[in-house]
């Protein structure tokens, strides 16, 4: 509603008029302005929680999870063709859709990766990333341990808890454990990584993570009754279990009964 006017002496009514609708139309234009001005921010405001939904939401669809159960190794190829082979019990994920900005993986076991040559190739294992450019290297991270060995080109290893970094050139590898102490190897290349031929080589490791592994191999159940703890120096092959027992329990002289999946090794003097 217009409010009452009274005409300023000296002026006329047309004068007097044309003040007033000019106030009101730039009353008008201000209140379509702030409306224009709150409706592009809104929509700013929608667009970008539509693109943070559908980020995320690429996100989780794009996740991909191989896992290779116990008994069994398992072949996978990654979307730059690199390969990768599972051992038993042994689980690798990445993303899909950010795998070409960022080829990187998490990996929970033992796996041997053979990678395209290309961007950086990162494998995150707890506090350990391993990386490189294209090479053979095999990596294990089972019970707050994790060794990588270099089988061919070079691997950049490194441990965030302990500020550590190391770069393995063939036929080394390097132990990261949980108290974060690094240790370095040499080992012959023809003895990395030969668990992908079935064979599993130890030296002087307690028995009980060698019968964890005949278990992983075998998906068997296995109850260790001895005395104290035994370490172990031989090999096991995971083509017949029987066989894999006699292995390990003949030169401990230790005795195995097995009923179905389920297996008890003992000393002697126990019965």
């Amino acid at each position: 509603m217009i409010p009452q006017y009274r005409v300023p002496k000296g002026k006329g009514k047309e004068v007097v008029w044309n003040s007033i609708f000019e106030k009101i139309e730039h009353k008008h234009q201000r209140k379509h302005v702030f409306g224009a001005t709150a409706f592009l921010r809104i929509a700013a405001v929608l667009v970008g929680a539509i693109l943070v939904a559908g980020f995320s939401g690429a996100m989780i669809l794009g996740n991909v999870v191989h896992y290779s159960p116990k008994g069994i190794h398992t072949q996978v190829v990654l979307p730059d063709a690199s390969r990768v082979t599972l051992n038993a019990d042994t689980r690798v994920e990445y993303n899909k859709y950010l795998w070409y900005f960022s080829r990187k993986l998490t990996l929970t076991g033992e796996a041997l990766f053979k990678v395209t040559k290309g961007k950086t190739f990162a494998v995150v294992t707890g506090d350990v990333t391993t990386t490189v450019l294209g090479t053979t290297f095999n990596v294990y991270a089972r019970n707050n341990e994790v060794t990588v060995s270099c089988v061919e080109g070079s691997v950049e290893v490194n441990n965030v808890k302990s500020a550590t970094k190391v770069v393995l050139k063939p036929s080394h590898s390097i132990a990261i454990k949980s108290a974060a102490v690094v240790e370095k190897q040499l080992e012959p290349v023809n003895q990395m990584a030969v668990w992908v031929e079935g064979e599993f080589t130890f030296h002087n490791e307690s028995l009980s993570l060698v019968i964890s592994e005949i278990e992983r191999q075998y998906n068997v159940t296995i109850t260790l009754n001895i005395s104290e703890e035994r370490f172990y120096t031989g090999v096991f092959y995971n083509r017949n279990l029987d066989e894999a027992l006699d292995l390990v329990c003949v030169p401990m002289n230790l005795k195995w009964t097995r009923q179905n999946n389920e297996i008890e090794i003992f000393e002697e003097s126990v019965y």
